[in-house]
């Protein structure tokens, strides 16, 4: 079925995994002292929203693996990337250097854009980079996928998620490999997006996929949660092998996630006109949130407002509500300087 540039359900995804990367940020200061009666509202917030960054992934591939692919569009994907990158870089710079931050007070201004462009200079831009990659590999990635049928897809996706997850993590667990087979053909997030693309564009349901995706989905989540728990317990530390994104229980949660927020778009939120307000209102700043959200977590955290300001069950979540309003306003107000719009790109 030919979908349209614009389509609700992937909005709505993007908002629900974007309230999950803030609350993976709000949770994780929690998650190394295991044993303290918080640490399971930790982890249980941690697993329900380890799925988030595979979401961002499966729908960029949705949207952009179906279309044809130029220099100038790659170009200007990655551009649309790299000023934001580049641009919040040097703003957590500067404010990393106003608190005193040892790792960056010392750092000369001479060397901020090798740094820059050497790592991350905060966690969670690592995502920007990653994009960046997948922009320049767009050609490769979206033949793939045009040139393909179902079956021949659904028959890579096996074997990608066998060598993407199930053996990393197989290793993870023993530091051994079993087999000789380089699996890292399809390399991780490349396999998202092409997950995302099959699902969205070549996948159809004869029956509502609602019940069994929702099902996959709880227990996958219930399965990171516990075994984050028991392997945490073996290792004699807080481990965090279930919570990558290589982890089967990622993706498996990721693939039943992306099914099940589709269905329930359609079923609960479309044509309803205060839903697909608040979508339009989000989808302009959705790209900025990510960028500003850390930024607010450091501040409410300077005011002692963290995962544990009261029970965590409770405090994770409000907090990310938190930081996703406080981000979003924030964004909001940096779109309408007409010289920093480019810095957050709708």
């Amino acid at each position: 079925m030919q979908k349209t540039d614009r389509d609700y359900s992937l909005d709505f995804i993007r908002l629900v995994a974007t309230f999950m990367v803030i609350c993976i940020h709000a949770s994780t200061k929690g998650f190394g002292s295991i044993g303290q009666p918080h640490w399971w509202g930790v982890n249980a917030w941690e697993s329900v929203s380890r799925i988030s960054v595979p979401l961002f992934f499966m729908v960029t591939g949705a949207l952009v693996l179906q279309k044809e692919v130029t220099v100038r569009s790659i170009l200007s994907r990655t551009w649309r990337v790299a000023v934001p990158l580049l641009a919040w870089s040097v703003l957590y710079l500067c404010w990393f250097v106003s608190i005193g931050e040892p790792q960056f007070v010392h750092l000369p201004l001479i060397d901020w854009l090798p740094r820059i462009l050497q790592a991350p200079v905060v966690g969670h831009l690592w995502y920007l980079y990653t994009l960046i990659g997948a922009y320049l590999f767009l050609p490769v990635m979206a033949g793939f996928f045009q040139a393909n049928r179902l079956p021949t897809l659904l028959f890579v996706l096996g074997a990608w998620f066998i060598g993407a997850t199930i053996v990393p993590t197989v290793f993870g667990l023993t530091q051994r490999e079993y087999l000789g087979i380089n699996w890292g053909f399809l390399p991780l997030y490349a396999g998202y997006m092409v997950l995302g693309a099959t699902l969205y564009r070549k996948v159809s349901f004869a029956r509502s996929p609602l019940p069994w995706a929702c099902a996959v989905w709880a227990g996958s989540t219930a399965a990171t949660a516990f075994l984050t728990w028991q392997h945490s317990l073996r290792v004699g530390q807080p481990h965090e092998l279930f919570y990558v994104y290589s982890s089967p229980f990622v993706a498996l949660g990721a693939c039943a996630a992306f099914i099940a927020l589709r269905e329930l778009h359609g079923k609960c939120l479309a044509g309803r006109a205060w839903a697909g307000r608040v979508l339009d209102r989000f989808s302009p700043v959705s790209f900025g949130i990510y960028l500003a959200h850390v930024w607010v977590l450091y501040v409410l955290d300077r005011y002692e407002i963290d995962f544990n300001f009261t029970n965590p069950w409770l405090a994770i979540p409000l907090l990310t509500l938190a930081a996703l309003a406080l981000s979003a306003a924030l964004i909001a107000i940096v779109r309408k300087i007409p010289l920093l719009r480019a810095i957050a790109p709708a």
